[in-house]
């Protein structure tokens, strides 16, 4: 009779054991069905960067999902970000883009998009890239095109240097008191004045970056003709 007693003992603990264990286990499911199945939106595609003079230029492409509603562009490790709005006639792939004005430095831009229902697309290291936006430290490193020689009639020019000096700007008062501006091309290695001894000349080489999106000036430099 005591074996009897005990053996039912025994069973009933294991089911309640069973059944509490099988509890556990529904409400771990159940939380998950109560979650829903996650929904995404479409990720951005292609995307394209020109640093610029303390801003820079971004181009993205996005599919036909006709949800996306907005782009979200994240950058200093998520922590400054804009907000894009998205709005399309006809649910087709189509490229948009806009300018981020930002400091001087590198930075890691992260694309994604979302829906008005707080969806938003996974992360993918396609819908990133990297740009290096210049600013004054930029302005500053960079060296006007040098003169060899300056004569009341006559500026000899040295060589360029870098590839990304576009051309270069000359100010100066001639003989008649008029104040000159004078573009000189890369190609040019003499520029033609007619000025006085004493006379201060002005220059100013301009640059731009490869695959840069503004054009900057560097520091002027004066020459005094002799």
């Amino acid at each position: 009779m005591k074996k009897l007693v005990f053996i039912s003992l025994f069973v009933c603990g294991l089911s309640v054991l069973y059944l509490t264990g099988c509890d556990d286990m529904y409400s771990i499911h159940q939380e998950y069905l109560d979650r829903g199945e996650a929904v995404y939106t479409g990720v951005v595609d292609s995307v394209k960067a020109k640093a610029g003079y303390k801003r820079t230029w971004v181009q993205w492409f996005l599919n036909s999902d006709p949800r996306i509603t907005k782009t979200v562009i994240f950058w200093n490790d998520n922590k400054d970000s804009l907000v894009v709005d998205i709005s399309r006639s006809v649910n087709e792939p189509s490229a948009h883009e806009t300018i981020i004005p930002v400091a001087e430095g590198s930075y890691v831009f992260k694309f994604i998009t979302r829906d008005n229902f707080g969806h938003r697309s996974v992360d993918a290291t396609f819908s990133e890239i990297t740009v290096n936006v210049y600013g004054d430290t930029y302005v500053r490193n960079q060296i006007n095109r040098t003169i060899t020689s300056v004569a009341p009639s006559k500026i000899v020019w040295g060589v360029i240097e870098t590839e990304t000096m576009l051309y270069t700007t000359i100010t100066y008062t001639d003989t008649s008191g008029e104040e000159k501006v004078v573009k000189v091309e890369n190609s040019d290695t003499e520029t033609a004045i007619a000025a006085q001894s004493g006379t201060i000349v002005t220059v100013v080489s301009t640059f731009q970056p490869k695959n840069g999106l503004d054009e900057v000036n560097g520091l002027p430099k004066t020459y005094e003709i002799k």
